[in-house]
């Protein structure tokens, strides 16, 4: 076996190119995996950029000592993170500026929908998930809340015991807060903050909503709660109040 090793560094100390290709190769696959399991794919193409970063002196200058090529290949990443944060700068401060204001751009806002347009808002943001409303289900607030680039929807539904499972159409399993997954606890998000805290217009004025949704002892006493799409973005909280007939569906969008 350490006779193969031997050969194998050999061969590619005797072929920088092809080293640098296999480099590359094994980098961008570990990189991949890695950041894939720490929920960070978002970050895989400046990775990507940094092998390649790595591994560009091993192409371009094959021949020379060792030392030297690896001092290119840091230098070359140091260059890669400059350009990255460089270009990274120039968006915000021109999205910050489009914003009108960088309070603007990274401050909450929150809006309601209008009664006439609620039953389009459900069906845009939660009928991709085989959610339906019956006829007879009565929408008593729908908003959405933006901070940076994350987004939050939020419609709240008067719904009958009989009906519930029809609005759900078996998509969402309901369990009782104290016995939820650890999938659901990890991604528990009250959204309390959106509707009761921020100080925007999609913050709910009923004060019946109010002494539910913003009252945490109300919040977490009388819930049935289950998660769409847990390993994903967006994903779906759907928290049931029995004894006040409301579904409260809450898309979390990061």
């Amino acid at each position: 076996m350490s006779s193969i090793a031997f050969n194998f560094f050999g061969w590619l100390k005797s072929n920088p190119i092809k080293a640098g290709a296999c480099l590359n190769a094994i980098g961008t696959i570990l990189t991949f995996f890695v950041l894939k399991s720490l929920d960070a794919i978002n970050l895989l193409p400046f990775a990507v950029a940094a092998v390649f970063s790595l591994v560009g002196p091993f192409f371009i200058k094959p021949k020379g000592k060792l030392w030297q090529t690896f001092l290119l290949s840091f230098f070359g990443l140091l260059l890669q993170f400059g350009i990255t944060v460089f270009v990274g700068l120039v968006w915000f401060f021109a999205a910050a500026i489009s914003s009108d204001g960088l309070d603007s751009f990274l401050g909450p806002r929150g809006s309601k929908v209008l009664p006439e347009e609620q039953v389009s808002f459900f069906n845009s943001q939660f009928k991709k998930y085989g959610l339906e409303l019956a006829p007879s289900d009565k929408v008593l607030h729908a908003s959405y809340f933006t901070v940076a680039d994350d987004m939050y929807s939020d419609v709240l539904i008067q719904s009958e015991p009989e009906l519930v499972e029809s609005l759900l159409a078996g998509k969402v399993l309901l369990s009782p807060l104290q016995e939820t997954t650890q999938a659901v606890k990890r991604k528990f998000d009250t959204g309390k903050y959106v509707l009761c805290d921020e100080k925007t217009d999609a913050k709910i004025v009923d004060e019946k909503l109010i002494s539910l949704i913003c009252d945490e002892k109300a919040l977490v006493a009388d819930m049935m709660i289950g998660l769409v799409n847990p390993e994903s973005d967006p994903y779906l909280i759907v928290r049931y109040f029995p004894q006040e007939k409301v579904v409260w569906l809450h898309e979390v969008n990061w």
